[in-house]
């Protein structure tokens, strides 16, 4: 069995990043960002995706699957990934193009399966976007953050706001502590908040008024066709590489 390699994760991350910037440039990325998704959005999720399907079921890109990919968009993103109900349904879309142009560029060979498997759990995912029970300690503490109005890249604000979180997490718990039945599983809090302001999954600061106005425009997996995807994907690296051998 596979055991976790922090090497392995930081070479897929790296690569990850790689593919995105690329990803972002081609018509599929394009398509994205015209339908009103952002760039730092798009990055998220992509980013979140390479890393849970390793982190939680050890699964590199090429050894992706439906089962893994089902599990990481309706467990994984809405128990860790700070996003409201709204900016939730940006990530089907989002990762239906990108395994698109994964498997155009060759990088994985079941992209046709693994949309499917995004488009199937599609429902669910947003469903238990909406689900506050299933919220994660730290994304609980995110969101509590972004409502109090705290810069989550400064982490000092965020260090004296977990210090208040805790206090009244504390009083809370103490005055009615059957509302607390979870309360063992914020043990890992304190290690979670002290990287926040670097983990950019998490830490997503959108104003909710700029979401609200561009939620209803967001693709619903209204996607473009498989094929024709392929056809731009290639012919657009077609013309980078007549480009890379001018400048030689």
């Amino acid at each position: 069995m596979a055991e976790f390699s922090a090497v392995t994760q930081r070479h897929i991350l790296e690569k990850n990043d790689f593919l995105t910037a690329d990803f972002l440039g081609s018509y599929l990325g394009k398509t994205l960002l015209r339908n009103g998704i952002a760039e730092e959005t798009i990055r998220t999720i992509t980013y979140f995706f390479v890393e849970a399907n390793y982190n939680y079921y050890l699964r590199v890109p090429k050894r992706w699957t439906k089962a893994s990919t089902e599990r990481v968009l309706v467990d994984e993103f809405p128990r860790h990934v700070a996003f409201s109900v709204e900016e939730a349904h940006y990530i089907a879309p989002t990762l239906i193009n990108y395994v698109i142009y994964l498997d155009t560029i060759g990088y994985i060979r079941n992209g046709a399966a693994l949309k499917n498997a995004i488009e199937e759990a599609t429902p669910e995912l947003i469903e238990n976007a909406g689900n506050p029970a299933l919220y994660g300690p730290g994304k609980k503490f995110a969101l509590a953050a972004i409502q109090a109005g705290i810069d989550l890249t400064d982490k000092k604000a965020i260090l004296e706001y977990m210090q208040k979180y805790n206090e009244q997490f504390q009083q809370d718990f103490e005055n009615d502590p059957e509302n607390y039945d979870d309360f063992g599983d914020t043990s890992d809090l304190d290690q979670q908040v002290a990287g926040m302001a670097d983990d950019d999954f998490l830490f997503n600061n959108f104003d909710n008024e700029d979401t609200m106005a561009v939620a209803d425009s967001a693709p619903q997996n209204k996607l473009i066709d498989f094929k024709e995807a392929q056809k731009n994907i290639k012919k657009r690296r077609r013309l980078l590489k007549k480009r890379g051998k001018k400048k030689r």
